[in-house]
């Protein structure tokens, strides 16, 4: 695989994948014409109509959820940093070596999204249960949460926000993950500087609107994007 050309097919080798007698050319042609109108675009509604015809079927439903909760947090926060008011956004896929998923900057300031990634803290500094973990189980393992946002102001001050994702209809698997919210909040204190610490999104219900007095707040994904969650995260860079 390492010998194919990684620069754009001409239209002489599709022809020729067309007329090819092995199937394979063929499969591989229709394959390259579903990528090719489905992602070469940045149509919003395009792209989320291929999410919704199936394109991440594959994944397991805990996994598409947390897809979901990252594509809704995504939008909120371009929503609120438009390249209107002089905001640009850079953006990577979901694959191994990644540094970040989304990146937003303007002036100095930054507002970059980690997702399912071990972002903090440096392995010198570590917090009170990898600590232990370490210490009383010999293990390198370290919490790493669904969704990390760090938020850099122009001044240089950086704060992070991180987010624990359950998808359940069973309040005590809910409750479950509220409290690995609150072990977020205490492993990383020292890096979590802002409000909120910590937040747990959730497919199940909701009824209370996060308070500004809770370090560690939940929410239902389908209300993350007009909450004041965001907002907060986002107070000193917008």
């Amino acid at each position: 695989m390492r010998q194919i050309d990684e620069t754009p097919p001409q239209g002489h080798q599709l022809h020729a994948a067309a007329h090819a007698r092995h199937p394979a050319f063929g499969c591989a042609l229709r394959w390259f014409d579903l990528l090719r109108r489905a992602l070469d675009t940045d149509d919003p509604e395009r792209l989320a109509t291929v999410l919704r015809d199936g394109a991440l079927r594959p994944m397991d439903k805990p996994k598409r959820f947390e897809v979901a909760v990252l594509i809704t947090l995504l939008e909120a926060i371009n929503v609120r940093l438009p390249e209107s008011a002089g905001w640009a956004v850079e953006r990577d896929l979901i694959a191994v070596g990644r540094d970040s998923i989304a990146t937003f900057r303007r002036d100095g300031a930054a507002v970059t999204v980690f997702y399912d990634q071990a972002v903090l803290p440096p392995t010198i500094n570590l917090g009170p249960r990898d600590r232990g973990v370490a210490h009383y189980f010999c293990s390198s393992g370290r919490l790493r949460p669904d969704i990390t946002v760090r938020t850099q102001r122009a001044d240089g001050f950086t704060s992070y926000v991180v987010f624990e994702l359950k998808l359940s209809d069973h309040p005590s698997y809910v409750a479950s993950g509220f409290g690995e919210a609150i072990v977020y909040r205490h492993e990383y204190a020292p890096f979590l500087l802002g409000w909120p610490k910590a937040v747990l999104v959730t497919s199940y219900p909701v009824d209370a609107a996060p308070r500004r007095d809770d370090d560690v707040v939940a929410v239902n994904w389908a209300a993350l994007g007009e909450s004041g969650v965001v907002d907060g995260l986002l107070e000193g860079v917008c």
